[in-house]
């Protein structure tokens, strides 16, 4: 609550910020808000996501199903596989964005990094092996895109925790 003091009583939101990066990495804003919003947020990150990414990569496989004739694609875009670790992801994201927005980049890099070791959805070194790779690229930046967005939504000053971290 001590940020939240501090911006009323007429401290400038870059000094807020800086507050927040040495140690009240929360938002006291946040602590203001009921928890249905926090259920509302969570739903629209975790099951909205899954919805908009899902037909996000039906469109796509569609399309380059019907343009490419050498390329499949024939995995299914509404796995529970698919459900479970997006929604784990987009929830990590989300939580970090609302109570530490430092550590999304860390979080977001190190979970891309992960999952591509892992040799997430590769199966070979081929030409659909590396355009499913690269779609689920694609699909994992929406993905996480979704998740900031509802967090900058209902945590504005991440925003200004970002602009303020040092390059």
């Amino acid at each position: 609550m001590e940020a939240f003091r501090n911006l009323a009583s007429g401290a400038t939101v870059a000094e807020v910020a800086a507050y927040r990066c040495r140690g009240d990495l929360g938002g006291a804003i946040l602590n203001l808000m009921r928890w249905e919003t926090y259920v509302a947020a969570y739903l629209i990150a975790c099951v909205g996501g899954f919805c908009v990414i899902g037909t996000y990569l039906y469109c796509v496989r569609k399309t380059i199903r019907r343009r490419s004739k050498k390329i499949e694609m024939e995995s299914s875009s509404f796995e529970l596989v698919d459900f479970l670790v997006g929604g784990t992801e987009r929830a990590v994201a989300l939580t970090l964005v609302l109570w530490a927005p430092p550590y999304v980049p860390t979080f977001i890099g190190g979970w891309v990094l992960l999952k591509f070791a892992l040799g997430w959805q590769r199966t070979e070194h081929s030409e659909e092996g590396d355009t499913g790779s690269l779609l689920a690229l694609t699909a994992n930046v929406f993905s996480f895109a979704i998740a900031i967005g509802v967090g900058v939504y209902l945590n504005h000053e991440a925003l200004n925790v970002w602009a303020a971290t040092p390059h």
